[in-house]
């Protein structure tokens, strides 16, 4: 059966309903790159006190990857946006007609409130002090800490410069004034923003460039491996590069395509009997279907079938994983159109079957979600082992049904 909860959302709390699509973290772990930083450590001067390997914790392995929790750091945990929240940070864009601009953060190194220090870098010696280590005054690419730090110190400066940041969704910042509204959304050391008032653009950009090292990227076209298209009339989102290179890179390049992404009525099922296969390819595999999930909500339920037969899959995994990629390379420029005279009304539609597993007899459900015309989250999922249901009728097959049947006539 399907359900339908049709619900109005007012537009100036838009931040309400992002953030009930926050989490702590994403599992897609769309971690960026780790990049080498080169801000400057103070060193002991000449008047002060030197340090030595053998005056502090764990002196002789005095670097970033050996600090130990209680020691070196305590706070390590730094919101991250779910990419739900991307979705409609976007929606809500194009709802607005407002262009969405793109900054990088080049050097946002967070002040260090713990006693840190890091050895020297191979090949680089002092004569003066050939046993010493660096003390850090700020958060390097690299420890633990960092993310939270970075975090900090940013958040601080929006709030401080008007921003209110969400209750929910800690990486969202909104600033109001009269009928305008700008908003601003936080991964890592990545800033997307848009302004009802062109004018608010470029006053932020200028209040980013004065307080930190800022790299402007002008309007937002690639993220997270979503390619996101501006047009007067909308916003489209779609992986067709990102999709290219997983076919090159798992050697399906010149597959040939299929029309769907699973046969129908296809029974995948546990086989220990089958040919194994490496399963690591498997999971790279599937990994790199739930990125493209992101934009393709056609897929969700064929990767997500797969995805449960990682620990032991085999050949006839493969080749039902294989298809998907068939019907990536035939759809690659299929994605997510946001228009932008539509609605803003939340529409949910949810629907599940009963005991559809042949294994274990679990349900799967499955969920979209809209806003207006623009779909902005959906999901698929197994009836986890531990849920049970309470039956409140007799069913066929029941010791006590024709008992209780009997009793109500």
């Amino acid at each position: 059966s399907t359900t339908n909860v049709e619900t109005s959302i007012n537009e100036e709390v838009f931040h309400e309903v992002s953030e009930s699509f926050q989490g702590e973290s994403s599992l897609s772990s769309l971690n960026d790159d780790v990049q080498q930083c080169t801000e400057k450590v103070i060193l002991p001067q000449t008047n002060t006190q030197s340090i030595s390997n053998n005056m502090i914790p764990n002196g002789d392995e005095a670097i970033g990857y050996s600090h130990q929790e209680g020691i070196d750091y305590d706070e390590t945990f730094s919101p991250v946006t779910r990419i739900e929240a991307i979705r409609l940070f976007l929606a809500y864009a194009a709802h607005k007609d407002f262009t969405v601009f793109q900054m990088d953060v080049a050097f946002l190194n967070g002040i260090l409130k713990e006693e840190v220090y890091v050895g020297k870098p191979l090949g680089f010696g002092s004569k003066q002090y050939p046993d010493h280590v660096y003390a850090l005054h700020k958060a390097l690419y690299g420890l633990k800490q960092a993310p939270q730090a970075r975090h900090d110190i940013l958040s601080q400066f929006l709030i401080e410069s008007g921003f209110q940041k969400g209750s929910i969704d800690t990486t969202l910042f909104i600033k109001k004034k009269g009928k305008n509204i700008m908003s601003i959304q936080i991964y890592v050391d990545d800033i997307i923003f848009g302004s009802t008032n062109l004018e608010y653009y470029t006053k932020f950009s200028d209040l980013m460039v004065k307080r930190f090292e800022m790299s402007m990227m002008g309007e937002m076209k690639f993220s997270l491996k979503l390619q996101v298209n501006q047009f007067s009339n909308g916003i489209f989102i779609k992986q067709s590069k990102y999709i290219l290179d997983i076919l090159k890179r798992f050697g399906m390049e010149n597959c040939g395509t299929v029309p769907n992404p699973m046969v129908e009525q296809a029974k995948l099922k546990l086989d220990l009997v089958g040919k194994p296969v490496d399963r690591t390819d498997y999971r790279s595999m599937i990994g790199s279907l739930m990125y493209v999930t992101s934009s393709r909500p056609d897929i969700m339920f064929a990767t997500c079938m797969c995805a449960r037969y990682q620990a032991n899959p085999n050949e006839h995994h493969v080749s039902a994983i294989k298809r998907i990629f068939r019907y990536l390379k035939g759809t690659t420029n299929l994605g997510l159109w946001y228009p932008k005279d539509s609605g803003f009304d939340l529409t949910a539609y949810s629907d599940a079957d009963h005991a559809g597993c042949d294994l274990d007899r679990k349900s799967t459900s499955g969920s979209v979600q809209f806003l207006g015309d623009k779909l902005v989250c959906w999901s698929s999922s197994k009836q986890y082992p531990d849920h049970v249901y309470v039956l409140n009728k007799a069913l066929y097959g029941l010791k006590q049904a024709p008992h209780a049947w009997y009793d109500v006539l």
